[in-house]
């Protein structure tokens, strides 16, 4: 199993209860530390901090280093989603290396309430809503988040009592982020103004549409292989089949349209998903719904040509 360290305390207690379980579990551990090279000074003192822990812990340890604005200015990201995306692409590189087959990551019940929270604010459907998962599986390694039923106070209660030092991210006080102002500005409020439980109503929410999501996102995997045929990256639906599902089931199909052609659904908006609607439902044949990194779906007589456009 390789840990994803940034040297902060969540990782940091995640790392000590993994290697207390190491013999009984028969895990074998190493580390993983990325320097996204965002914060001078600290950046490297934290990428000693992690290295001089996997040397007293005699862990395996594996460094890298990435000019991150200078790779997200490449790929048009912005630094929060940027500095996501590496560091998931580098735990990949990572794993592989160590031939671990799970990568462990400090996600608490915080980061789960943080993030329902920020994903409402911008708007996000049932999948977003659904908050991080526990266990996820991407390109041949699973994700697993062991402190997600965990929150940050009895973290920092642990590290104080076993004496375990860890590092402060400084940047994670900076209002210049969303998910920081959301942390320390409209969480506090919601839980003074409105309700002291608001983390556990958001982390709960979020469990409850994840579970709903995993059935309907199945039953609209279903419904798209029988409606589905492909030719030449081209995917044609049988529009009548498609226009009889309910509304739910129709999005689903959308959602996989899209995963299909593009491999993800960055840029896609709510007004995409109506247009999609409006199409099956009500458009004449012949409309056209032209969509982000050029997508366009056709409607036909009795087909819904889907395809995606050189750019």
């Amino acid at each position: 199993m390789l840990v994803g360290v940034s040297g902060g305390p969540d990782s940091v207690c995640l790392l000590y209860l993994l290697n207390q379980l190491q013999k009984n579990r028969k895990l074998e551990l190493s580390i993983a530390h990325l320097n996204h090279k965002l914060r001078g000074k600290d950046a490297d003192e934290d990428a000693i901090f992690v290295r001089e822990l996997a040397e007293r812990l005699k862990l395996p340890f594996y460094l890298e280093e990435i000019d991150t604005r200078g790779e997200i200015k490449k790929r048009g990201l912005s630094e929060e989603e940027g500095a996501r995306v590496l560091r998931y692409e580098f735990l990949n590189r990572a794993a592989r290396k160590a031939q671990a087959k799970k990568v462990a990551l400090g996600h608490t019940q915080d980061d789960q309430a943080e993030t329902v929270l920020m994903r409402l604010i911008k708007g996000a459907g049932p999948l977003g809503l659904g908050g991080i998962p526990a266990v996820r599986n991407e390109n041949q390694i699973t994700i697993v988040r062991p402190l997600f039923e965990i929150w940050r106070e009895e973290i920092l209660a642990y590290l104080k009592e076993n004496k375990i030092g860890y590092r402060i991210d400084a940047s994670n006080s900076s209002p210049l982020y969303l998910r920081n102002r959301i942390r320390n500005e409209l969480l506090p409020y919601l839980s003074q103004e409105f309700n002291p439980n608001i983390k556990e109503v958001l982390a709960n929410t979020a469990d409850n549409l994840r579970v709903t999501f995993e059935y309907l996102h199945k039953q609209g995997k279903r419904k798209f292989k029988s409606a589905t045929s492909k030719l030449n990256g081209t995917i044609v639906l049988d529009s009548r089949k498609v226009k009889s599902y309910p509304c739910a089931i129709q999005r689903e199909i959308f959602r996989q349209i899209i995963k299909e052609l593009k491999g993800n659904l960055r840029r896609i908006r709510y007004q995409h998903w109506k247009e999609f609607e409006s199409l099956v439902q009500e458009r004449p044949g012949g409309s056209i719904v032209d969509l982000p990194c050029g997508i366009s779906i056709e409607k036909k007589k009795k087909e819904i040509v889907c395809s995606l456009k050189e750019v």
